[in-house]
């Protein structure tokens, strides 16, 4: 799938030379040609695979703070956000259910026993 091709160069890059593949994406002329969309759209595509979300919870903090002029203007780019917050949400609520679990594990385990 080209969005896994994408997200594991990305991973692969420094941190600093992703930042400037976060700046130098393009919102192009229409849906088929805006980088923004796509990255969004692969974002998302990694939470609903339920994989790198802390990754992807940094990439969106950079992403936002270097683009968001540019997706308050487009529709299409605040549709795509908003799928991606949901999916943001699921993925956050899941991961805590899985921490507050394990920890109940830990706790239990770690409780003397008479």
């Amino acid at each position: 799938m080209i969005d896994d091709e994408f997200i594991e160069h990305l991973k692969s890059l420094a941190p600093a030379s992703a930042d400037l593949e976060l700046r130098s994406l393009s919102p192009g002329e229409d849906d088929e040609s805006n980088e923004l969309l796509h990255f969004i759209r692969a974002l998302t595509s990694r939470l609903v695979a339920r994989r790198d979300y802390e990754l992807t919870q940094a990439w969106m903090t950079v992403f936002l703070r270097l683009h968001f002029d540019i997706i308050l203007e487009s529709d299409a780019l605040m549709s795509a956000l908003k799928e991606w917050k949901l999916y943001q949400a699921k993925e956050c609520s899941r991961l805590d259910n899985l921490v507050g679990y394990c920890s109940g594990v830990v706790s239990f385990i770690r409780s003397p026993r008479t």
